[in-house]
């Protein structure tokens, strides 16, 4: 083969290679679930400002069956701003503000002046939200996360389904399944933000399961300069007028009418009342449930008498009572302090007693808790360590949450000390509780010494606990 032979040949196999059709490009490889939640956990954490307009939609499937809609704005500053309006549009008692400049915290209602001295924005929420306080905690625990609280980016084993669009905006779809529903987020595709959660669930009921759909979306907005008004400090406002009260406590509103306990300066206690008393007239009208009572009582205005008839040791007796206003919940909550514990004798789940007669002679500590609450997980290492720490303390860890879903956080969380649940809030009921957690340290002859709602100064409670063991 001559030279300009071989040449001809190489140019046309250059020419070839030139020619031949690039590789098909190589698709890129979806973001797994796990990587969508750890950016949006940063971008929420490295925030400097943030705001919102949200509303919660919840449709209950069951008996009875009904839809409740409640409304919220956040506006939140790295430099220490924060403010949180939550309106019910069902019930427009419930409506609050949280407002917190770094320094300090306020609520427009609920909480007394002064009580939130030297608190958390993790306290205020607990105290504002009670044990429903899910919606309130979600994003401000994204925000802050010493907030507290499980966030919506933490889920168990999370699963990437189809983009969808949400408001206008591409999202990716992350879900949880959750032992009796499921959870799903969408987030936005371009700034990382939370979009819409999607909640189903399942809850027992006396009547039959309810089937719970819960929706909550959310307009949300990054890093944009905010209006200073929007970090004004709450109006407080007074707090819904009180109905009428009689200061005594039953089991359970389905239950008899027989006293379980009399709250220490109440009507029913200056009327001479006493636990034990089975209540079966109301002036000439037979009762037979709790709940009679209580419908009675509260359809009554403040200083109304009421003409009791009650058995006590096999006799009936007459009882006149004169109704009064009830007290502020932190005030009648308080009263428990210097007098019995009201007694309680509930199945531990697990090792130790639920019993409070059992637990005679020993200092106690009560806590009333919840998976989902941020400042219940930060108090219960503390509880383990009291726990351990003192031979003669009981703590008693008591929830009203699925008993499945109570047994699997305790062996997560590796909690030893007794857990028992309260299955329908009676025990619950009988404390008072308004917020968790609820700490009630009750001495050995049985007495409650102190009340502490939300995650609490363990130093001011172990001071009490050695106070007590003496």
């Amino acid at each position: 083969m001559s030279y300009a032979s071989a040449v001809k040949r190489g140019l046309v196999c250059l020419a070839l290679v030139a020619c031949a059709p690039p590789p098909p490009p190589t698709a890129p490889t979806p973001l797994a679930a796990a990587d969508i939640l750890r950016v949006t956990a940063e971008t929420y954490a490295h925030a400097t400002s943030y705001v919102d307009h949200g509303q919660q939609t919840a449709t209950f499937h069951g008996k009875p069956s009904f839809v409740t809609t409640k409304t919220f704005q956040t506006a939140f500053e790295r430099a220490g701003g924060f403010r949180f309006e939550y309106r019910d549009e069902g019930d427009a008692a419930r409506a609050f503000v949280i407002w917190s400049d770094g320094k300090q915290t306020q609520i427009s209602w609920y909480v007394k002046p002064g009580i939130l001295d030297g608190k958390s924005l993790g306290f205020a929420i607990a105290a504002a939200t009670g044990v429903s306080g899910g919606t309130a905690y979600n994003i401000p625990a994204l925000l802050i996360p010493s907030v507290g609280g499980r966030l919506l980016t933490s889920i168990d084993g999370p699963e990437r389904g189809p983009d969808e669009t949400i408001a206008g905006q591409p999202c990716f779809t992350i879900t949880e399944s959750l032992r009796h529903g499921s959870l799903t987020l969408w987030i936005d595709m371009r700034s990382h933000l939370i979009r819409q959660v999607r909640k189903r669930s399942q809850i027992p009921g006396k009547l039959g399961p309810v089937d719970v759909d819960e929706v909550t979306s959310y307009e949300p907005s990054l890093d944009t300069a905010i209006d200073p008004s929007a970090f004004q400090p709450p109006q407080a406002s007074p707090p819904p007028e009180q109905p009428a009260w009689l200061g005594v406590m039953f089991d359970g509103h389905n239950g008899t009418t027989r006293v379980q306990s009399v709250v220490g300066g109440g009507p029913a206690e200056h009327a001479g009342l006493q636990a034990g008393d089975v209540i079966t007239k109301l002036d000439t009208q037979p009762v037979a449930k709790a709940v009679d009572v209580v419908t009675r009582v509260r359809g009554e205005k403040p200083g109304t008498k009421l003409h009791l008839s009650v058995q006590r040791g096999g006799k009936e007796m007459p009882l006149d009572v004169t109704l009064e206003k009830r007290p502020d919940l932190d005030d009648l909550q308080g009263r428990l302090v210097g007098h019995p514990a009201p007694d309680f004798a509930l199945a531990a789940l697990g090792t130790g007693s639920a019993r409070l007669a059992d637990l005679k002679g020993r200092v106690v500590i009560v806590d009333f808790w919840a998976t989902w609450c941020g400042p219940c997980a930060m108090a219960m290492p503390h509880l383990v360590d009291l726990g351990h720490k003192y031979k003669d303390l009981r703590v008693v860890g008591i929830s009203d949450e699925d008993e499945a879903d109570i047994k699997k956080y305790v062996a997560d969380h590796k909690i030893d000390y007794t857990i028992a649940r309260d299955a329908d809030d009676v025990v619950t009921g009988h404390y008072l509780v308004t917020a968790l957690p609820t700490l009630a340290i009750i001495d050995k002859a049985g007495v409650v010494r102190a009340l502490h709602v939300g995650a609490g100064d363990f130093d001011v409670i172990e001071a009490e606990v050695q106070q007590y063991l003496k």
